[in-house]
């Protein structure tokens, strides 16, 4: 498998703002001895000549983290979106259109319903078997580097700095972006995918000062807004500077994390939600129109709200978060030493390891044969079925039904026979394989959409080996009290990456203010065939834009 970027990872931080998932993490953390608090450019000319500026159709796209479907239809009707609301209309009877919108009503996230694996699906158009990135944490065995561009069960932030300031998602990205495939001049806000992009813009605040603010704890029912505000708020304002020196772009994306953010951090969180895009997002959404009809362009522009995930809430205690550290006994029984959950460690002697994705986890394990007491492993030496894998699946089944073990907490133990990397996935009971469609019809688990398909799309392809040997499934969702909800993570108060409605149903609302609902969604229904997928949004892109897939090489500044 081919990876991009293997440069060694920079080992100073950067100042910047922090625009991944960090779950319940405090906002502040220590800043490593000798790092010097400097200001990046908030502004990056990513080509050497900026295409040119098409100036008739364009497309604005307010990419607003954690936003679910359900939340975005309980705004437009709850009089809590006004400056939104004035763009989409009034809704057309009990249908999912408004006078100059449409909210695509079936919709389904990539699996792991998480921060990276959304976002890469949404911008690229592929699925993560496909796009070499299966979620917010993993492990490359061919680099034998541990990744948490959104860290999810370690707690380090620097990756999450690096994709913003460096470009580490984008090196890591398998496939073209929508920037690299077509033709129109393109800006990008504080997104942490930007490759193919002409211009880049990011944080104006001088920016250590977001990661050393007081400490939010998880569960604190009147989590402070401002620090999350400030990162949205910075967002839309270099955005700004940018039509200021270089023009309205033929395609602008903005990228708001900051209610995702808020969300991980705040006793009920859905309700929360409502709260702050009323207080601040929608403030950001009507200076932005008002921009696009200050300049003349808004009567000709596509305007999409689309996110990467929905949110389900949980209990932020050490009881409902699964971390490594309650697995490491049970790891060690069967002979393995399981990676600490940090994003580099000292000790490089382990043979397993635990990638956390909120609804999922993935566990990778060495040939224990290529890596005897002392030696480091050989990653890309796969393991063994019968020596490596299925002593820890059948470990994993029974711990699960321990009381002092797990207890119960995990639904599902998938795995397949590395004999045969293009088999499917399975799930483990009762001391054998079992068909994941038959397993879920047994088990009544419905509430996991699409499961087997979309675990198809997440480990059968050039990168499928992204996800482990071995996937875990928490008994995790909205169909189950919050008690009795489990999450790999750390302890937070809201967690996505599962399959189910409340993670999975993202928003997509398509406005624009001289064509009717039924018209754009006759123009939707000709790009997207039932369930509207994430890998969909390029492809509708470049329909409303009317833009063929570009083919010439531009060259790219990695500065």
């Amino acid at each position: 498998m081919r990876r991009l970027g293997r440069a060694p990872l920079a080992a100073w931080v950067v100042c910047a703002c922090v625009v991944c998932a960090v779950a319940a993490c405090a906002i502040a953390e220590a800043v490593p001895e000798g790092v010097e608090a400097v200001a990046t450019d908030d502004e990056r000319e990513l080509r050497e000549a900026m295409r040119p500026i098409r100036g008739t159709t364009r497309l604005l796209v307010f990419a607003i983290d954690g936003l679910g479907r359900a939340q975005m239809a309980q705004l437009l009707s709850s009089g809590q979106a006004p400056h939104t609301r004035r763009l989409t209309g009034r809704r057309l009877g009990r249908t999912s259109r408004y006078e100059h919108a449409y909210l695509i009503p079936e919709t389904l996230s990539t699996l792991p319903s998480s921060t990276i694996a959304g976002w890469t699906a949404l911008f690229t158009g592929a699925t993560p078997a496909v796009s070499g990135i299966p979620g917010n944490e993993f492990f490359d065995r061919d680099s034998e580097t541990f990744y948490a561009i959104a860290p999810t069960g370690v707690s380090s932030r620097l990756q999450a700095l690096q994709a913003i300031n460096d470009g580490l998602l984008n090196g890591l990205i398998e496939v073209p972006t929508l920037y690299e495939r077509v033709g129109l001049r393109t800006h990008v806000s504080l997104s942490q995918i930007y490759r193919g992009a002409d211009l880049y813009t990011k944080s104006k605040t001088p920016l250590l000062e977001l990661l050393v603010r007081k400490a939010v704890a998880a569960g604190d029912d009147e989590a402070d807004k401002s620090p999350y505000a400030a990162i949205d708020e910075d967002s839309y304002d270099s955005m700004r500077d940018g039509w200021e020196r270089y023009g309205l772009p033929d395609i602008q994306i903005v990228y708001l994390p900051g209610l995702d953010l808020y969300s991980h951090v705040t006793e009920d969180p859905l309700r929360k939600q409502m709260h702050y895009y009323e207080q601040i997002v929608e403030p950001l959404v009507a200076k932005a129109v008002a921009e696009y009809e200050l300049r003349g362009a808004l009567a000709d522009t596509w305007i999409m709200f689309v996110s990467d995930h929905g949110h389900t809430p949980v209990i932020a205690d050490a009881a409902h978060a699964l971390e490594v550290d309650d697995l490491v006994e049970a790891f060690e029984s069967v002979g393995y030493d399981l990676r600490p959950a940090a994003l580099t460690v000292d000790d490089e002697d382990f043979t397993a390891v635990l990638a956390s994705q909120g609804g999922l986890a993935y566990v990778y394990l060495a040939d224990r044969a290529d890596c005897p007491e002392g030696v480091s492993c050989r990653w890309q030496q796969r393991p063994r079925w019968e020596q490596d894998v299925r002593p820890v699946v059948e470990m994993l089944d029974r711990y699960n039904g321990e009381p002092a073990g797990l207890g119960g907490k995990i639904a599902a133990v998938l795995t397949r026979d590395p004999r045969y990397p293009d088999a499917p996935f399975q799930v483990w009971e009762d001391g054998r394989l079992h068909d994941v469609d038959a397993w879920l019809e047994a088990n009544d688990m419905g509430h996991l959409l699409e499961f087997d398909r979309r675990l198809l799309e997440l480990t059968d392809g050039p990168s499928g080996g992204l996800a482990g040997e071995i996937i875990l499934v928490p008994h995790y969702g909205m169909r189950y009290p919050a008690s009795e909800r489990f999450y790999f993570a750390m302890p937070t108060t809201s967690e996505h990456g599962g399959a189910t409605v409340q993670d999975s149903r993202f928003t997509w609302l398509v406005v624009h203010p001289r064509r009717s609902g039924a018209e754009i969604q006759r123009m939707v229904e000709t790009v997207v065939s039932g369930m509207a997928r994430q890998e969909h949004f390029v492809p509708l892109a470049l329909h409303v834009l009317e833009a063929a897939p570009a083919t010439a090489n531009a060259r790219l500044s990695r500065r």
